[in-house]
């Protein structure tokens, strides 16, 4: 089932009717596992076979979170929050440390060009969207080669709404497209789930920074909104910004992808092999 096609990786997904026999076909990349079984259907849908080989060490689902699986949880969020912050206060610097001179536009809570409370929704939507697909791709990484042990002991969720979400009933489909339609379907599928948790977490993201915002600024008489120095303001706030929403956006799609692993794994009948 190519709902997950990961294209960095290789078209390790491909329909029967497409492909010839190979020899040592390389091992599926499980962040497309199917919850129906990884069959083909007669239409030539993609099959879902991983296997344990030299190219894949797979390691079967854990039944209790372990030692190793919580330190890669934390350390991921850890090392989200110190890049993401970088990055945060590089753009910032970028964006506002240059506007000490009276003929820019000053940096204001709400009016445009330079706008805080429109950069906190931008940034918003960019770092959800990066740090999904990003992690999807390290993640998957780190699984195929065995350096993390997926998740098994959390079932699989019975509502619909999450089930699709993470990606449980989807439907064969035949897939006859060369490798820039698959890179177009893989980024529409891992946009839409992120841009919805960024929508999930735009009024308690949106509302605390405004307040912080409106705490930081300053009032200028006849003005109503908030004004804020080039320096050193908006540079720490989008550096704090930045770290705290990898601090807490990067575990969960660590754990989303262990999860879907583990389920993957699981319906496909693998043969685990011992930690």
């Amino acid at each position: 089932m190519p709902w997950a096609i990961n294209p960095v990786f290789g078209q390790k997904l491909v329909p029967k009717c497409l492909s010839e026999p190979v020899a040592n076909p390389e091992p599926a990349n499980l962040e497309a596992a199917q919850a129906d079984g990884g069959d083909a259907d007669r239409n030539g849908s993609p099959v879902l076979e991983p296997k344990h080989s030299d190219q894949s060490k797979l390691r079967p689902p854990s039944d209790r979170l372990t030692l190793y699986q919580f330190f890669y949880i934390f350390f991921g969020g850890i090392g989200s929050a110190i890049v993401a912050g970088a990055i945060n206060f590089a753009v910032a610097y970028g964006l506002y440390g240059m506007v000490n001179d009276t003929s820019k536009p000053p940096i204001r809570l709400f009016q445009f060009p330079s706008t805080l409370a429109g950069d906190t929704v931008v940034t918003l939507l960019i770092q959800f969207i990066t740090t999904w697909i990003l992690d999807s791709l390290l993640i998957n990484r780190d699984l195929n080669r065995g350096g993390v042990q997926p998740i098994g002991f959390i079932r699989e969720p019975k509502l619909r709404l999450l089930r699709w979400f993470m990606f449980l009933d989807q439907k064969e489909k035949t897939y006859k497209s060369r490798r820039v339609k698959l890179w177009l379907m893989y980024l529409y599928l891992h946009t839409t789930r992120p841009l919805i948790l960024a929508i999930l977490a735009f009024a308690g993201v949106f509302g605390l920074s405004l307040g912080i915002l409106t705490i930081l600024g300053n009032q200028q008489a006849g003005h109503w909104d908030w004004y804020y120095s080039s320096r050193w303001t908006p540079e720490i706030f989008k550096t704090i910004q930045g770290a705290v929403l990898g601090l807490l956006f990067t575990p969960l799609v660590i754990i989303f992808w262990l999860c879907k692993f583990g389920w993957a794994l699981k319906t496909t009948e693998q043969q685990p092999s011992t930690e």
